[in-house]
């Protein structure tokens, strides 16, 4: 049960990391590559979150880059409470 119920919340988390994802790619007309290696803002002046999703998931294919990592529940939590942070932030503005 409790195995279950852990699937069910992974599956949630990434079903919410994926519609962002897809959402601000189309909104801001990114589309993604195989994951080569990009020059990386600071994680100190930025944050963990915000470099994962921003300079790792939205430019890179599903499946490379550092989407494999978001098997990690921490990993996965840390960028469901950026996208949170940021749809607070910026939704009520109309911009994103």
């Amino acid at each position: 049960m409790v195995k279950q119920t852990l699937d069910q919340a992974c599956e949630e988390e990434m079903h919410f990391i994926r519609s962002f994802v897809e959402e601000y790619r189309s909104e801001h007309n990114v589309t993604p590559t195989l994951g080569e290696r990009r020059m990386e803002l600071s994680e100190e002046a930025f944050g963990e979150g915000h470099i994962a999703l921003y300079q790792n998931l939205i430019p890179t294919t599903e499946g490379y880059g550092m989407w494999g990592q978001l098997q990690d529940a921490t990993i996965r939590q840390m960028v469901v409470a950026e996208i949170r942070k940021d749809l607070e932030r910026y939704k009520p503005a109309g911009k994103l």
